[in-house]
Protein backbone atom coordinates (compact mmCIF):
# COMPACT_ATOMS: atom_id res chain seq x y z
CA UNK A 1 0.00 0.00 0.00
CA UNK A 2 1.32 3.80 -0.87
CA UNK A 3 -0.47 5.69 1.95
CA UNK A 4 -0.54 9.79 1.56
CA UNK A 5 0.11 10.99 5.56
CA UNK A 6 -1.66 14.14 4.90
CA UNK A 7 -5.02 11.65 4.15
CA UNK A 8 -3.83 8.65 6.09
CA UNK A 9 -8.01 7.22 5.68
CA UNK A 10 -7.18 5.33 2.27
CA UNK A 11 -4.46 4.47 0.03
CA UNK A 12 -3.09 6.43 -2.77
CA UNK A 13 -2.60 3.06 -4.60
CA UNK A 14 -2.17 -0.95 -3.49
CA UNK A 15 -0.07 -3.45 -5.29
CA UNK A 16 -1.23 -7.80 -5.17
CA UNK A 17 1.19 -9.84 -5.51
CA UNK A 18 -1.12 -13.10 -5.11
CA UNK A 19 1.16 -14.02 -1.94
CA UNK A 20 2.13 -12.64 1.50
CA UNK A 21 5.01 -10.14 1.46
CA UNK A 22 7.25 -10.44 4.31
CA UNK A 23 10.06 -7.85 2.87
CA UNK A 24 10.19 -4.19 3.88
CA UNK A 25 10.00 -2.26 1.08
CA UNK A 26 12.20 0.62 -0.02
CA UNK A 27 12.55 4.00 -1.79
CA UNK A 28 14.93 5.29 -4.68
CA UNK A 29 15.30 8.93 -5.26
CA UNK A 30 13.03 8.83 -8.37
CA UNK A 31 9.96 7.42 -6.21
CA UNK A 32 10.32 3.75 -7.08
CA UNK A 33 9.29 0.85 -4.78
CA UNK A 34 11.75 -2.17 -4.29
CA UNK A 35 9.84 -5.27 -2.14
CA UNK A 36 9.84 -9.10 -2.32
CA UNK A 37 7.20 -11.56 -2.20
CA UNK A 38 6.79 -14.95 -1.05
CA UNK A 39 5.23 -15.82 -4.43
CA UNK A 40 9.07 -16.28 -5.80
CA UNK A 41 9.44 -12.47 -7.36
CA UNK A 42 11.36 -8.92 -6.74
CA UNK A 43 9.38 -6.22 -7.93
CA UNK A 44 9.99 -2.75 -8.68
CA UNK A 45 7.12 -0.47 -8.91
CA UNK A 46 6.84 2.97 -10.56
CA UNK A 47 5.91 5.68 -8.21
CA UNK A 48 1.76 5.70 -9.49
CA UNK A 49 2.20 1.96 -8.15
CA UNK A 50 2.17 0.60 -11.71
CA UNK A 51 4.86 -2.80 -12.18
CA UNK A 52 7.93 -1.21 -13.54
CA UNK A 53 10.11 -4.57 -13.90
CA UNK A 54 9.63 -8.20 -11.62
CA UNK A 55 12.67 -10.88 -11.02
CA UNK A 56 11.64 -14.43 -10.43
CA UNK A 57 13.60 -16.00 -7.94
CA UNK A 58 11.53 -19.34 -8.05
CA UNK A 59 11.55 -19.13 -4.23
CA UNK A 60 10.13 -16.98 -1.99
CA UNK A 61 11.69 -13.71 -1.09
CA UNK A 62 11.42 -12.80 2.37
CA UNK A 63 14.27 -10.76 2.96
CA UNK A 64 14.20 -6.24 2.24
CA UNK A 65 16.25 -5.21 -0.52
CA UNK A 66 18.94 -2.19 -0.04
CA UNK A 67 19.69 0.80 -2.32
CA UNK A 68 23.44 2.49 -2.70
CA UNK A 69 23.70 6.04 -3.96
CA UNK A 70 24.58 4.87 -7.05
CA UNK A 71 21.44 3.19 -7.85
CA UNK A 72 22.58 -0.56 -7.11
CA UNK A 73 19.74 -2.63 -5.78
CA UNK A 74 21.01 -5.60 -3.52
CA UNK A 75 18.92 -8.51 -1.83
CA UNK A 76 19.57 -11.78 -0.28
CA UNK A 77 17.46 -15.35 -1.07
CA UNK A 78 18.66 -18.18 0.32
CA UNK A 79 22.28 -18.57 0.48
CA UNK A 80 23.09 -15.82 -1.91
CA UNK A 81 23.53 -12.22 -2.21
CA UNK A 82 21.61 -10.68 -5.67
CA UNK A 83 23.06 -6.96 -7.27
CA UNK A 84 20.71 -5.57 -9.61
CA UNK A 85 21.59 -2.51 -11.72
CA UNK A 86 18.57 -0.62 -12.04
CA UNK A 87 20.25 2.84 -13.87
CA UNK A 88 19.41 6.15 -11.96
CA UNK A 89 20.59 9.44 -12.67
CA UNK A 90 24.06 9.24 -11.57
CA UNK A 91 24.02 11.21 -8.14
CA UNK A 92 28.08 10.99 -7.88
CA UNK A 93 31.12 12.67 -9.51
CA UNK A 94 33.81 10.85 -11.06
CA UNK A 95 37.63 10.82 -9.74
CA UNK A 96 40.34 11.05 -11.57
CA UNK A 97 44.06 11.63 -10.73
CA UNK A 98 47.65 12.43 -12.81
CA UNK A 99 51.51 11.67 -12.96
CA UNK A 100 54.27 13.34 -14.13
CA UNK A 101 58.02 12.65 -14.25
CA UNK A 102 59.75 14.99 -12.09
CA UNK A 103 62.32 16.64 -14.99
CA UNK A 104 61.87 16.94 -18.47
CA UNK A 105 64.87 18.99 -20.68
CA UNK A 106 62.80 18.35 -23.81
CA UNK A 107 59.56 20.37 -24.60
CA UNK A 108 56.96 17.62 -23.55
CA UNK A 109 55.88 16.71 -20.51
CA UNK A 110 53.99 13.39 -20.53
CA UNK A 111 51.27 13.49 -18.31
CA UNK A 112 49.22 9.79 -17.26
CA UNK A 113 46.20 10.05 -15.59
CA UNK A 114 43.85 7.80 -14.39
CA UNK A 115 39.97 7.84 -13.47
CA UNK A 116 36.66 5.99 -12.72
CA UNK A 117 33.34 6.39 -12.27
CA UNK A 118 30.83 3.59 -10.30
CA UNK A 119 27.56 4.60 -12.32
CA UNK A 120 27.41 6.19 -15.64
CA UNK A 121 31.19 6.00 -16.55
CA UNK A 122 34.07 8.39 -17.02
CA UNK A 123 33.12 10.81 -20.43
CA UNK A 124 35.98 13.22 -20.53
CA UNK A 125 39.47 13.77 -18.64
CA UNK A 126 40.54 17.51 -19.00
CA UNK A 127 44.16 18.54 -17.89
CA UNK A 128 44.94 21.45 -15.65
CA UNK A 129 47.86 23.18 -15.27
CA UNK A 130 50.21 26.08 -13.44
CA UNK A 131 53.58 27.19 -13.57
CA UNK A 132 56.19 28.91 -11.76
CA UNK A 133 59.60 30.47 -12.76
CA UNK A 134 61.82 31.95 -9.30
CA UNK A 135 58.79 30.85 -6.80
CA UNK A 136 56.46 33.00 -8.36
CA UNK A 137 53.11 30.83 -9.16
CA UNK A 138 50.60 31.60 -12.00
CA UNK A 139 47.31 30.92 -11.78
CA UNK A 140 45.35 27.25 -12.89
CA UNK A 141 44.73 27.17 -16.44
CA UNK A 142 43.14 24.54 -18.48
CA UNK A 143 45.36 23.23 -20.98
CA UNK A 144 42.96 22.11 -23.56
CA UNK A 145 43.85 18.79 -23.79
CA UNK A 146 40.98 16.48 -23.11
CA UNK A 147 40.86 12.42 -23.02
CA UNK A 148 38.20 10.36 -23.69
CA UNK A 149 39.20 7.11 -21.50
CA UNK A 150 39.52 6.10 -18.30
CA UNK A 151 43.21 6.19 -18.10
CA UNK A 152 45.74 7.70 -20.70
CA UNK A 153 48.34 10.30 -21.20
CA UNK A 154 48.27 14.34 -22.27
CA UNK A 155 51.43 15.10 -24.11
CA UNK A 156 51.46 18.72 -22.49
CA UNK A 157 53.89 20.99 -24.43
CA UNK A 158 55.36 23.80 -21.79
CA UNK A 159 55.58 27.17 -23.61
CA UNK A 160 59.00 28.68 -20.48
CA UNK A 161 61.51 26.61 -18.54
CA UNK A 162 59.96 26.52 -15.04
CA UNK A 163 58.13 24.05 -12.86
CA UNK A 164 54.55 22.75 -13.90
CA UNK A 165 51.64 21.46 -11.48
CA UNK A 166 48.87 19.53 -12.68
CA UNK A 167 45.59 17.80 -12.32
CA UNK A 168 43.16 16.62 -13.74
CA UNK A 169 39.03 16.95 -13.73
CA UNK A 170 36.98 14.07 -15.20
CA UNK A 171 33.20 14.49 -16.17
CA UNK A 172 30.70 11.14 -16.29
CA UNK A 173 28.15 10.79 -18.59
CA UNK A 174 25.35 11.71 -15.88
CA UNK A 175 26.74 14.85 -16.16
CA UNK A 176 28.60 15.25 -12.96
CA UNK A 177 31.87 16.70 -13.14
CA UNK A 178 34.61 16.05 -10.51
CA UNK A 179 35.70 19.28 -8.20
CA UNK A 180 39.42 20.45 -8.50
CA UNK A 181 41.77 19.12 -5.99
CA UNK A 182 43.00 21.26 -3.09
CA UNK A 183 46.72 20.63 -4.77
CA UNK A 184 48.49 19.05 -7.41
CA UNK A 185 48.44 15.63 -8.20
CA UNK A 186 52.29 16.21 -9.54
CA UNK A 187 54.93 18.55 -10.62
CA UNK A 188 57.73 18.31 -13.20
CA UNK A 189 60.45 20.92 -13.54
CA UNK A 190 61.42 21.71 -17.61
CA UNK A 191 64.72 23.12 -17.80
CA UNK A 192 67.06 22.81 -20.43
CA UNK A 193 69.88 24.92 -19.07
CA UNK A 194 71.86 23.55 -16.29
CA UNK A 195 73.35 26.17 -13.79
CA UNK A 196 76.88 27.07 -13.80
CA UNK A 197 79.82 27.57 -11.41
CA UNK A 198 83.36 27.67 -10.29
CA UNK A 199 85.63 28.34 -7.05
CA UNK A 200 88.74 29.59 -6.71
CA UNK A 201 91.24 29.00 -3.51
CA UNK A 202 94.87 30.12 -2.25
CA UNK A 203 97.47 27.40 -4.16
CA UNK A 204 98.75 26.49 -1.05
CA UNK A 205 97.61 27.59 2.77
CA UNK A 206 98.95 26.19 6.27
CA UNK A 207 95.62 26.25 8.53
CA UNK A 208 92.14 25.36 8.15
CA UNK A 209 89.33 26.41 7.27
CA UNK A 210 90.92 26.77 3.58
CA UNK A 211 88.52 29.77 1.80
CA UNK A 212 87.08 28.78 -1.22
CA UNK A 213 85.36 31.46 -3.04
CA UNK A 214 82.58 30.94 -5.79
CA UNK A 215 80.53 32.20 -8.45
CA UNK A 216 77.53 30.65 -9.93
CA UNK A 217 75.38 31.85 -12.36
CA UNK A 218 71.93 30.08 -14.02
CA UNK A 219 68.81 31.33 -16.03
CA UNK A 220 66.17 31.07 -13.13
CA UNK A 221 68.76 32.25 -10.28
CA UNK A 222 70.43 30.50 -7.94
CA UNK A 223 69.17 28.58 -4.89
CA UNK A 224 72.60 27.44 -3.19
CA UNK A 225 76.55 26.84 -4.52
CA UNK A 226 77.67 23.10 -2.68
CA UNK A 227 81.19 22.78 -1.88
CA UNK A 228 82.64 19.04 -3.19
CA UNK A 229 86.26 17.85 -2.23
CA UNK A 230 88.57 15.39 -2.42
CA UNK A 231 92.05 14.42 -0.49
CA UNK A 232 95.42 13.65 -1.99
CA UNK A 233 93.50 12.27 -5.69
CA UNK A 234 91.07 9.82 -3.75
CA UNK A 235 86.64 10.21 -4.00
CA UNK A 236 84.91 13.04 -4.67
CA UNK A 237 82.83 14.21 -1.46
CA UNK A 238 80.41 16.39 -0.96
CA UNK A 239 81.57 18.66 1.97
CA UNK A 240 78.54 19.22 3.56
CA UNK A 241 78.82 23.27 3.53
CA UNK A 242 76.78 25.28 0.76
CA UNK A 243 75.94 29.23 0.21
CA UNK A 244 72.35 30.41 -0.74
CA UNK A 245 74.21 33.21 -2.95
CA UNK A 246 75.52 33.30 -6.70
CA UNK A 247 78.71 34.64 -5.33
CA UNK A 248 80.48 34.18 -2.03
CA UNK A 249 83.24 32.13 0.33
CA UNK A 250 83.06 29.12 1.88
CA UNK A 251 85.41 28.19 4.48
CA UNK A 252 86.37 24.56 3.89
CA UNK A 253 87.04 22.85 7.52
CA UNK A 254 87.58 18.88 6.97
CA UNK A 255 91.00 18.65 8.09
CA UNK A 256 92.28 15.04 6.94
CA UNK A 257 95.58 16.33 7.32
CA UNK A 258 98.65 17.65 5.19
CA UNK A 259 98.09 17.19 1.85
CA UNK A 260 96.04 18.02 -1.88
CA UNK A 261 92.65 18.87 -1.93
CA UNK A 262 91.03 19.77 -5.07
CA UNK A 263 87.82 21.56 -4.70
CA UNK A 264 84.65 21.51 -7.24
CA UNK A 265 81.48 23.36 -6.78
CA UNK A 266 78.02 22.31 -8.18
CA UNK A 267 75.06 24.89 -8.06
CA UNK A 268 71.31 24.51 -7.22
CA UNK A 269 69.04 26.84 -9.41
CA UNK A 270 65.70 28.17 -8.10
CA UNK A 271 63.52 25.73 -9.30
CA UNK A 272 65.57 22.81 -8.27
CA UNK A 273 68.19 21.93 -11.45
CA UNK A 274 71.22 20.97 -10.09
CA UNK A 275 74.32 21.23 -11.57
CA UNK A 276 76.00 18.31 -12.87
CA UNK A 277 77.96 16.49 -9.56
CA UNK A 278 81.40 15.71 -9.91
CA UNK A 279 82.71 12.29 -10.90
CA UNK A 280 85.73 10.06 -10.59
CA UNK A 281 87.34 11.41 -14.30
CA UNK A 282 86.05 15.32 -13.04
CA UNK A 283 89.11 17.72 -13.21
CA UNK A 284 88.87 19.98 -9.66
CA UNK A 285 88.09 23.97 -10.25
CA UNK A 286 90.62 24.76 -8.01
CA UNK A 287 93.42 22.50 -5.93
CA UNK A 288 94.81 23.84 -2.68
CA UNK A 289 98.28 22.32 -0.90
CA UNK A 290 97.43 22.14 2.86
CA UNK A 291 101.27 21.92 4.44
CA UNK A 292 101.79 23.02 8.03
CA UNK A 293 105.21 21.07 8.18
CA UNK A 294 107.89 23.92 8.83
CA UNK A 295 110.90 23.81 5.59
CA UNK A 296 114.82 23.05 6.86
CA UNK A 297 117.57 24.44 5.66
CA UNK A 298 121.42 24.57 6.71
CA UNK A 299 124.47 26.49 5.77
CA UNK A 300 128.39 26.37 5.74
CA UNK A 301 131.38 28.56 4.64
CA UNK A 302 132.88 27.96 1.30
CA UNK A 303 136.56 28.99 2.54
CA UNK A 304 139.33 27.22 4.01
CA UNK A 305 139.50 27.95 7.56
CA UNK A 306 138.31 30.21 10.43
CA UNK A 307 139.30 33.28 8.78
CA UNK A 308 138.80 34.91 5.58
CA UNK A 309 140.85 38.44 4.48
CA UNK A 310 138.14 38.83 1.59
CA UNK A 311 135.54 41.22 1.83
CA UNK A 312 133.26 38.93 0.53
CA UNK A 313 132.32 35.92 2.47
CA UNK A 314 130.50 33.04 0.39
CA UNK A 315 128.17 30.73 2.82
CA UNK A 316 126.65 28.04 0.81
CA UNK A 317 123.51 26.63 1.62
CA UNK A 318 120.77 23.77 1.48
CA UNK A 319 117.16 24.05 2.12
CA UNK A 320 114.03 21.12 1.59
CA UNK A 321 110.68 21.02 2.17
CA UNK A 322 108.61 17.46 1.55
CA UNK A 323 105.20 19.39 0.73
CA UNK A 324 104.57 23.09 -0.43
CA UNK A 325 107.99 23.47 -1.78
CA UNK A 326 110.34 26.23 -0.59
CA UNK A 327 109.74 29.66 -1.60
CA UNK A 328 112.78 31.03 -0.05
CA UNK A 329 115.54 30.80 1.68
CA UNK A 330 117.03 33.81 4.21
CA UNK A 331 120.27 34.40 5.15
CA UNK A 332 120.77 36.09 8.63
CA UNK A 333 124.13 37.35 10.31
CA UNK A 334 125.33 38.63 13.26
CA UNK A 335 128.62 40.27 14.00
CA UNK A 336 130.73 39.35 17.44
CA UNK A 337 129.11 36.09 19.55
CA UNK A 338 125.29 36.42 20.36
CA UNK A 339 123.04 39.05 19.52
CA UNK A 340 120.38 39.40 17.41
CA UNK A 341 120.26 37.78 13.79
CA UNK A 342 120.13 40.23 11.43
CA UNK A 343 118.42 39.51 7.85
CA UNK A 344 121.38 40.05 5.45
CA UNK A 345 119.01 41.23 2.26
CA UNK A 346 120.01 37.62 0.32
CA UNK A 347 117.39 35.14 -0.13
CA UNK A 348 117.29 32.54 -3.11
CA UNK A 349 114.33 30.67 -4.26
CA UNK A 350 116.41 27.58 -4.80
CA UNK A 351 116.82 24.49 -2.89
CA UNK A 352 120.50 24.90 -2.54
CA UNK A 353 123.13 27.56 -3.68
CA UNK A 354 125.60 30.61 -2.57
CA UNK A 355 125.39 33.74 -0.67
CA UNK A 356 127.91 36.29 -1.52
CA UNK A 357 128.12 38.29 1.60
CA UNK A 358 129.96 41.44 1.45
CA UNK A 359 131.76 43.26 4.65
CA UNK A 360 132.18 45.97 2.85
CA UNK A 361 129.45 47.98 5.13
CA UNK A 362 129.82 46.27 8.38
CA UNK A 363 133.43 45.86 8.30
CA UNK A 364 135.97 43.33 10.07
CA UNK A 365 134.99 40.85 13.20
CA UNK A 366 133.86 37.59 13.83
CA UNK A 367 130.82 36.65 11.50
CA UNK A 368 127.99 33.79 12.62
CA UNK A 369 125.79 33.15 9.82
CA UNK A 370 122.41 31.23 9.71
CA UNK A 371 119.36 30.30 7.43
CA UNK A 372 116.22 30.50 7.70
CA UNK A 373 113.66 28.82 4.95
CA UNK A 374 109.91 29.39 4.29
CA UNK A 375 107.20 27.36 1.96
CA UNK A 376 105.10 27.96 -0.33
CA UNK A 377 102.35 27.71 2.48
CA UNK A 378 103.93 30.24 4.79
CA UNK A 379 105.56 27.77 6.94
CA UNK A 380 108.82 29.67 8.16
CA UNK A 381 111.56 27.67 9.49
CA UNK A 382 112.52 28.28 13.41
CA UNK A 383 115.38 30.31 13.90
CA UNK A 384 118.34 28.14 15.49
CA UNK A 385 119.87 29.33 18.75
CA UNK A 386 123.36 28.87 17.52
CA UNK A 387 125.31 29.81 14.39
CA UNK A 388 125.59 27.12 11.68
CA UNK A 389 128.75 28.87 9.82
CA UNK A 390 131.43 31.52 11.73
CA UNK A 391 134.50 32.94 10.30
CA UNK A 392 136.62 36.13 11.40
CA UNK A 393 137.15 38.46 8.41
CA UNK A 394 140.85 40.25 8.89
CA UNK A 395 142.55 42.48 6.42
CA UNK A 396 144.70 44.40 8.73
CA UNK A 397 148.53 43.01 9.26
CA UNK A 398 149.97 42.51 12.72
CA UNK A 399 152.95 44.39 13.39
CA UNK A 400 156.28 43.18 15.27
CA UNK A 401 159.43 44.77 16.69
CA UNK A 402 163.08 43.15 17.10
CA UNK A 403 165.94 44.15 18.58
CA UNK A 404 169.43 43.40 20.10
CA UNK A 405 170.73 44.20 23.48
CA UNK A 406 174.34 45.49 21.82
CA UNK A 407 174.84 46.96 18.62
CA UNK A 408 178.34 45.13 18.44
CA UNK A 409 179.32 42.03 18.93
CA UNK A 410 182.24 38.89 18.50
CA UNK A 411 180.34 35.79 19.05
CA UNK A 412 177.68 33.70 17.73
CA UNK A 413 174.46 33.71 18.18
CA UNK A 414 173.41 36.81 18.17
CA UNK A 415 170.24 36.94 20.52
CA UNK A 416 167.16 39.24 19.39
CA UNK A 417 163.73 39.74 21.57
CA UNK A 418 161.03 40.36 19.59
CA UNK A 419 157.08 42.05 20.58
CA UNK A 420 154.37 41.23 18.24
CA UNK A 421 150.56 41.96 18.28
CA UNK A 422 147.11 41.76 15.67
CA UNK A 423 144.30 43.60 16.44
CA UNK A 424 142.10 41.30 14.45
CA UNK A 425 142.13 37.40 14.13
CA UNK A 426 145.56 37.20 17.27
CA UNK A 427 148.99 35.77 16.25
CA UNK A 428 149.57 32.38 14.11
CA UNK A 429 153.12 33.10 14.12
CA UNK A 430 156.25 35.30 14.03
CA UNK A 431 158.83 34.93 12.26
CA UNK A 432 162.63 36.02 11.81
CA UNK A 433 163.90 37.55 8.99
CA UNK A 434 167.94 38.53 8.13
CA UNK A 435 169.46 41.13 5.64
CA UNK A 436 173.52 40.97 5.52
CA UNK A 437 175.56 44.06 4.83
CA UNK A 438 172.49 45.90 2.96
CA UNK A 439 170.83 42.89 1.09
CA UNK A 440 168.13 41.43 0.80
CA UNK A 441 165.86 39.76 3.51
CA UNK A 442 165.65 36.14 3.93
CA UNK A 443 163.61 34.42 6.37
CA UNK A 444 166.14 32.58 8.80
CA UNK A 445 163.75 29.49 9.63
CA UNK A 446 163.10 30.60 13.21
CA UNK A 447 159.18 31.46 14.00
CA UNK A 448 157.41 31.46 17.55
CA UNK A 449 153.86 30.98 18.14
CA UNK A 450 154.31 33.72 21.23
CA UNK A 451 153.74 37.46 21.42
CA UNK A 452 157.20 38.21 22.59
CA UNK A 453 160.12 36.58 23.41
CA UNK A 454 164.08 35.88 21.87
CA UNK A 455 164.96 34.13 18.79
CA UNK A 456 169.03 33.13 18.88
CA UNK A 457 170.02 33.60 15.79
CA UNK A 458 173.49 31.44 13.95
CA UNK A 459 174.69 32.37 10.70
CA UNK A 460 174.74 29.40 8.40
CA UNK A 461 178.21 31.06 7.32
CA UNK A 462 180.27 32.50 10.16
CA UNK A 463 181.61 35.83 8.83
CA UNK A 464 181.84 39.10 9.76
CA UNK A 465 179.19 41.52 8.80
CA UNK A 466 176.56 43.71 9.32
CA UNK A 467 173.24 41.69 10.26
CA UNK A 468 169.88 43.77 10.05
Amino acid sequence: YCVDPADPSSAVWQYDTGAPIHSSPVVDILGRVYFGSDDGFLYCLNPDGSLLWSYDFGVPVDSSPSLDSYGFVYITVGHELFVFDEWVPDPRAPESSCDCPAKVTSPLIPVTWVSRDNKSGVKSVSLWYRYSSGGVWGSWTDSQLVGYAETGTFDFVPTAEGIYEFYTIAEDYAGNVEEAPASADCSCLYNTAYPESSCTSPEYDNAMPIPVHFTSNAVNGIFQTVLWYRYNGGAWTCSGQAKQAAEGTIYFGVNLGDGTYDFYSVAVDAIGNEEPRPTAGTEPDTTTIYDTIRPVSSCWLAVDGDYTPESTIPVQFRAHDGLSGLNQTVLYYRLGSGGAWIDSGLSSSESEGTFNFDTSATGEGKYEFTTVSEDNAGNVETVPGGPEATVIFDTVAPVSVASVSAQYTNSFPIVVSFTASDAGTGLVSVELWVSLDGGAFVNTGLSSTESWGTFNYMPATLTDGTFR
